[in-house]
């Protein structure tokens, strides 16, 4: 019996949370993610990706996927939103955390990240202009 308890009581329950430096972001900025963790081993590798509408291209740094090791309980990771200058609407993107590198054992998903899309499309501005008439004096 008391091995057990021994055992039980070791373990612990193991705690994930994935949170974000900003969750509404405009294109040119940087959003760090940290993994914070709870009863996991120091040294722990941890695998993440991105999931959302946005695609690498996205991106001017950081990937789609990625890892990190636990160190004092987290880690974190940064990911740049490329200032494109495409007009395609908002977007948004979570990270999923993960036990295997192969990404099958979910261990938690982030709330959303909202990049705004700042690329808006040129207006002609028609205000302010002046026109100019040429008469050709001999033939008037």
């Amino acid at each position: 019996m008391p091995m057990q308890q021994m055992l039980l009581g070791s373990g612990g329950k193991k705690e994930y949370t994935i949170s974000f430096s900003s969750t509404s972001v405009n294109e040119g900025s940087t959003v760090t993610t940290t993994v914070s963790t709870k009863g996991v081993a120091n040294l722990t590798t941890l695998y993440w990706s991105v999931d959302g509408t946005v695609t690498s291209a996205d991106f001017s740094s950081g990937s789609m996927t990625g890892s990190g090791t636990i160190s004092s309980n987290t880690f974190n990771f940064s990911h740049t939103i490329s200032e494109d200058s495409i007009t395609e609407g908002g977007e948004s993107y979570t990270i999923k955390l993960y036990e295997d590198s192969g990404r099958t054992i979910l261990l938690a998903t982030s709330s959303t990240v909202t990049v705004n899309d700042t690329s808006v499309q040129p207006t002609m501005n028609m205000s302010g202009l002046e026109h100019y008439w040429e008469f050709n004096e001999d033939s008037y």
